[in-house]
């Protein structure tokens, strides 16, 4: 996407980079002050740091707090805009966000380590997360901001009326910050009571307002804080009364004064409320005088009443600033005082509170105000001395700012501070910039040039102009073909929602296509998203962990679907592989990425079916469509069907029937957003492109940052002798299974595509890196499916890159990622674990050639099997019935025996059932269970381990012995030192476990309990109430669970139809995408080539694992496949809809025929 204002306007990025830098030091440098360094040893260094305590901040403390997620706000904001400016994107900007989110925490890392140096300063876990808390909110602020940002910017630097409109908002914004500040709010009643007995409030003047000229001075700099407001609105309101703006100064004190009692450091007083009125007030009489005469003769007032009021305000000052508060003292103490001055910048400031650092820089800012005011009148006097009116600022500051710090001296016990200094050169140079800047907006003169007093440009501004509906005709180009490497959206919409047309630009601008306007809902689509929504509910209602919050974070993400309907194209491919949380809230029928896709949905139908459908790209999508819903509605029906006639709800367990639709709804989602593919607006299809490039490339990148923590965390980084395999995010690999392998070659095609055709240099050197570590997760899953998975996807982007898309650029960049690839695989290739996989993979075919073909034997004879297979989830039943192993699988099931659950683990092969518990090292714990076995009970262990998903490392075994030989249901507990659990491993250390197994035999058990010494409850749903939520059932006998390949498994669940319809499928996507790859320019080139390349590499996953059997994956593949049929629609159409073309029927949000980027229609 672009904003673009002017024609070949173009965003420098030379001031922002200077601006991130220089604030960056800033940021360091503040947190470092007083730089009182400190002896301490690195070694010890490090170990503290990985120590680092969460203090327990009280209310006082509040304010610091606070202050570091301020502070790292702009710092992340100025990264992104530096990196990425604020007037385009494109696929490359998740990669720059992330940068620029681990730049900004690394930074905080690296001051808090720091920070051990500094004597003053605290080290805690609470900075470390305000400052991450910062960095998101700037991030944030970016990506939903960045537009307005860009407009304001526009704004300001044309002129004209929208200048003054803008200054004004961006004015009134900073004040109402401003008057929060330090946002210290009070969060319980206890310190709202504390809080109104402090003192700070009073109807006309409170108590802790100092003396008479301290209070009249905070009075003061309120009402001057309020002046600008008022100045800009007698500007683009010349005939608001004076009375109206001193009755909007006194409601707005009337609604931030006591809104200011929920502020610890908060001052509420009744003359601040006429305060903020009398300076809207003064600023309006300024702003009339400056509208009525122009700037010119202002200037001349202000020179002339320069040398009548100077003396008067230097006396002033000297008494604001502390002067002759205290008899003075002679020059030789006042000499002797010099000594004891700390001449560091932000010195004195660390010592104070930051409200009342804040209100010392508004004092020093207003003193020195007009001194940039008189600079600014003495520069207009002269034509011809612009240039030297900064100069001539500085020039009269400096002398008059450091005789009043030296003055301080004298009356003790006020003293110098340096950084007052600063604020007055930087109070100058402000008045005289803004001065300069109200000079060419009332006289309408270019930056730099003459001014022309007769006009008043302000007063004028463009028309609007009115904004077509979604898919309405924009003439040839519609589609907004993107340049590699461009993001460059044809109708200059941005992020922001504004149109070109909406900033004052030149008439010529007018031209540019103004921005869609997505239609109100539709029947169709109310109806649809009823289903959504109640599922949606059921499915928060229902959520076992933190449902509040995750209501709140899906109210967000549908707030951002209603503004940005396209969004879940960025969204949905993000969160697939990396919003699993199994481990924490055990298995659900409704997990939460699931109410993700509901919510896309639920928005999606309401907000996007009112645009009309784009054309199939060929005639074997819609039959291919027909089948897989055909397939999975039989799939479905014959998996549930054990249901029907049995207890609801069904009971929770590892073979239970519920298996089903754990399986099939990942296929059903990807067939629910076939509507929202369907009808992209063909000037957004450059947009929709960038966002699925995005989200693939974020969801990656997630991957494969979390595989590298596994390592790190369980068994280092560079161990390649280890037997560990990661699993990164999948969590359901919980019994083994190809997922992150298949994941991992579907979306490594995309970011080598991404690196080879960009034209930045950033993207690719951020590409490069991240390819390097995304070949070192493939290598370190030790899949050899997954290996021959990554090398066919490059295979087939190096053949689609051939094909004309080559230059010198891309054949270096394509070198340097080539050897990034070699030197994150020939390290784990000549490790010990993997030249034993290569060694067995002869013997491993034929053990998994066996296991198909008693996986084929496992179906029931007939017809109906042949043709329509087994159902979704039903092989582990049928291993287990019908297999007849040496041992079976372990199983569980959540029964009921008098109306009271209980978990019974089956025997078989050693399975667990865990949960994540928060074990601290060192503690003591007591663990109860309530266990029945066959015969007598015997002693009972359980593990806790640090462990990974289907790896155990440090543990340690409880025995639990009963007290007195017996039968049935038996109490024990045990008392137990956590040792050295919750430390082991690198930091940060692994999590702890509690795993339930099966050893033994079967075993009842019931009331799990483990409690810390304080009394506090460590584990979740113990008695089984919610089912088996909260517990991960997990297993590392694959064979009993999976296939491990893909036509085998799909030809087991849905037969010869399932395999049909994606064998359609697959050929519909091919043609559709080798229209595309046929000709190297052709928009969304780079999105084809990934889709193509990523599909081709998880089918080639396939062929030896697993793929098909859960959920997510499953989606993966139907949706990357249907991708190619909203990406890139064709000519072909329905018989049924040419006879409605013939007959002349209006289908489109206005009654227009929708025409599609070539003019087509589709009324269908």
């Amino acid at each position: 996407m672009t904003y673009s204002p002017t024609p070949g306007a173009t965003s420098p990025r030379g001031p922002v980079w200077a601006a991130f830098l220089i604030y960056l030091a800033f940021v360091v440098y503040g947190s470092l002050v007083p730089l009182e360094v400190g002896s301490l040893a690195w070694d010890q260094a490090l170990a503290q740091f990985q120590r680092v305590p969460y203090l327990d901040l009280g209310v006082g403390n509040r304010a610091d707090w606070i202050a570091n997620i301020v502070l790292y706000v702009p710092l992340a904001f100025l990264g992104c805009a530096a990196l990425l400016g604020v007037r385009r994107a494109g696929w490359w900007t998740p990669l720059g966000l992330i940068l620029v989110a681990g730049f900004c925490v690394a930074v905080a890392l690296g001051v808090e380590f720091t920070q051990q140096w500094f004597a003053p300063r605290t080290v805690s876990l609470n900075d470390l997360i305000a400052e991450t808390i910062g960095t998101l909110i700037g991030i944030l602020l970016w990506v939903f901001g960045r537009g307005r940002v860009a407009r304001g910017l526009d704004a300001i630097t044309v002129g004209g009326r929208a200048s003054v409109l803008a200054a004004l908002v961006t004015g009134s914004l900073g004040y109402l910050l401003l008057s929060f500040f330090p946002y210290d709010f009070v969060v319980s009643f206890d310190e709202l009571r504390g809080k109104l007995a402090g003192g700070n409030q009073g109807w006309l003047v409170a108590p802790g307002c100092g003396g008479l000229l301290r209070c009249a001075a905070g009075l003061t700099i309120e009402a001057l804080a309020a002046a600008p407001l008022g100045l800009l609105a007698s500007l683009l309101w010349p005939r608001l009364r004076l009375r109206t703006l001193f009755l909007v100064g006194v409601l707005a004190g009337l609604v931030l004064e006591p809104l200011q009692l929920l502020l610890v450091s908060g001052v509420t007083q009744g003359l601040s409320v006429l305060m903020r009125g009398s300076g809207l007030v003064l600023g309006a009489l300024a702003g009339q005088l400056l509208g009525e005469r122009g700037p010119r003769p202002v200037a001349r007032l202000v020179v002339r009443a320069a040398p009548l009021l100077g003396l008067p305000y230097l006396a002033g000052m000297l008494l604001v600033s502390g002067w002759f508060r205290s008899p003075a003292v002679s020059a030789a103490a006042a000499l002797a005082r010099l000594s004891e001055v700390r001449w560091l910048p932000l010195y004195y400031q660390y010592y104070t509170s930051e409200a009342v650092a804040l209100t010392s820089a508004l004092a020093q800012l207003g003193l020195y105000f007009p001194f940039g005011l008189l600079a600014w009148a003495l520069a207009a006097q002269r034509s011809g001395s612009r240039a030297v009116g900064p100069w001539l600022a500085v020039a009269m500051v400096i002398p008059v700012s450091l005789l009043t710090e030296a003055g301080k001296l004298f009356f003790p016990p006020e003293h110098p501070d340096p950084t007052n200094v600063l604020i007055a050169v930087g109070a100058t140079l402000l008045a005289y910039a803004l001065a300069t800047w109200f000079e060419r907006v009332l006289t309408g003169a270019p930056a730099g040039g003459a001014p022309s007093p007769v006009v008043r440009a302000w007063e004028h501004a463009p028309a609007p102009v009115p904004r077509p509906a979604v898919g309405a005709p924009t003439g040839a180009g519609a589609e907004s073909g993107r340049a590699s490497g461009a993001g460059v959206a044809a109708d200059g919409w941005d992020q922001g929602g504004a149109a070109v047309a909406d900033a004052p630009t030149a008439a010529a601008d007018r031209s540019a296509p103004p921005p869609l306007v997505w239609p109100a809902p539709k029947k169709l689509g109310m109806a649809l998203a009823v289903p959504a929504g109640l599922a949606l509910s059921a499915g928060i209602a229902a959520f076992p962990v933190a449902w509040p919050i995750l209501a709140a974070l899906l109210l967000l993400y549908a707030l951002l679907l209603w503004s940005y309907p396209l969004a879940w194209l960025l969204m949905v491919p993000a969160l697939l592989p990396t919003l699993d949380l199994s481990p924490i809230t055990g298995r659900l029928p409704l997990d939460a990425f699931d109410l993700v896709v509901l919510t896309t949905l639920l928005l999606g139908y309401l907000r996007v079916l009112g645009v009309h459908r784009r054309l199939w790209p060929n005639r074997l999508y819609p039959v291919a469509l027909g089948l897989l819903w055909l397939s999975w509605g039989i799939a479905m029906a014959r998996g549930l069907w054990p249901l029907w006639g049995a207890d609801w709800p069904p009971a929770d367990g590892s073979h239970s029937p519920v298996e089903a639709w754990m399986v099939g709804k990942g296929m059903l989602w990807a067939l629910l957003l076939v509507p929202l593919l369907r009808r992209m607006p063909p000037r957004r299809l450059g947009q929709a492109r960038d966002f699925v490039m995005s989200g693939v490339l974020l969801g990656l990148t997630v991957v494969a940052l979390a595989v590298l923590w596994e390592r790190h965390v369980h068994v280092g980084i560079a161990d390649f002798a280890n037997e560990f395999r990661v699993t990164g995010t999948f969590a359901s690999m919980h019994t083994g299974g190809a997922y992150i392998e298949a994941f991992l070659a579907f979306a490594f095609p995309f970011l080598v595509v991404g690196v080879l055709t960009a034209r930045r240099w950033w993207p690719r050197v951020t590409g490069v890196l991240l390819a390097f570590l995304v070949a070192y997760a493939m290598m370190v899953t030790f899949s050899r499916g997954g290996w021959a998975g990554l090398g066919v996807g490059l295979l087939v982007v190096v053949l689609g890159l051939l094909r004309g898309r080559t230059g010198r650029g891309t054949w270096i960049a394509a070198a340097v990622l080539v050897a990034a690839v070699a030197a994150a695989t020939l390290p784990v290739l000549t490790g010990g674990f993997a030249k034993e996989r290569l060694a067995g993979s002869g013997n491993d075919l034929r053990i998994r050639l066996a296991h198909w073909e008693r996986a084929l034997t496992l179906m029931t004879p007939g017809v109906g099997s042949v043709l329509v297979g087994e159902g979704f989830g039903q092989y582990p039943q049928a291993f287990l019935m019908l297999a007849a192993p040496a041992r079976p699988p372990g199983t569980f099931a959540i029964l009921r025996e008098g109306g009271n659950p209980y978990l019974r683990l089956g025997a078989g092969e050693t399975v667990f059932l865990d949960q994540q518990v928060g074990i601290e090292p060192g503690k003591r714990y007591r663990l109860t269970i309530r266990v029945r076995q066959a015969g007598e009970v015997k002693p009972f262990a359980v593990p806790l381990c640090e462990k990974a998903l289907l790896y155990s490392f440090q543990c340690q075994s409880v025995v639990l012995t009963p007290q007195a030989v017996g039968s049935g249901w038996v109490d024990l507990s045990a008392d137990f030192d956590s040792g050295r659990l919750g430390a082991g491993g690198h930091w940060p250390h692994p999590s702890v476990k509690l795993a339930l197994p099966n050893a033994g035999g079967t075993v009842d058990l019931d009331n799990v309990s483990l409690r810390a010494a304080d009394g506090r409850e460590l584990i979740a749903n113990g008695d089984f109430s919610q089912g088996a939520r909260r517990w991960l059932f997990v297993s590392d006998q694959d064979l009993a669970w999976h296939i491990h390949e893909l036509w085998v498994e799909l030809y087991f669940a849905q037969g010869v139809l399932g395999i049909l319809a994606l064998l359609l499928l697959l050929a519909a996507a091919g043609l559709a995408l080798w229209r595309v790859l046929r000709t190297a320019d052709s928009p969304g080139f780079d999105l084809a080539l990934g889709l193509a390349a990523g599909l081709a590499g998880l089918l080639t996953v396939g062929l030896l694992g697993s793929v098909l059997d859960t959920a997510r994956l499953a989606m993966l593949c139907y949706l990357g496949a249907l991708l190619a049929a909203g990406m890139f629609p064709g000519e072909w159409r329905a018989r049924r809809a040419r006879r409605s073309v013939a007959r002349g029927r209006r289908d489109g949000p206005e009654g227009e025929v929708q025409p599609d980027a070539g003019g087509r229609v589709d009324p269908s």
